[in-house]
């Protein structure tokens, strides 16, 4: 890669802070909980069956961030798409309903 490439590039790259003004909104897996619910498939059955940990179900219910192939995994198990799982709410949408979902599971 040339040095202009190079710098080109360092000159691109924005810091977490700057990305997030950028970006904004927020990934939630609210679209999970009611797949989940419209299912009966619950956290414990997700956890048993080895798709995923008691740690990622808490990070599920906390909206963390995961990596893409988390994503794909639970996908691939669910037998269902990505618009499924998660869901992007933008920053302007103030959105606490996850807590009610979550007494349904």
């Amino acid at each position: 890669m040339s040095e202009d490439v190079k710098r080109d590039a360092q000159d691109t790259e924005l810091s977490l802070e700057e990305l997030d003004k950028v970006a904004g909104g927020k990934i939630t897996f609210k679209p999970l909980l009611n797949y989940m619910k419209e299912h009966d498939i619950s956290m414990y059955t997700l956890i048993k069956e080895g798709v995923i940990t008691a740690t990622e179900s808490t990070r599920i219910r906390a909206d963390h961030n995961f990596r893409l192939s988390f994503v794909d995994r639970l996908c691939g198990y669910l037998g269902c798409q990505i618009w499924d799982v998660i869901d992007r709410i933008p920053d302007n949408v103030e959105d606490n309903s996850i807590d009610e979902l979550l007494a349904g599971l």
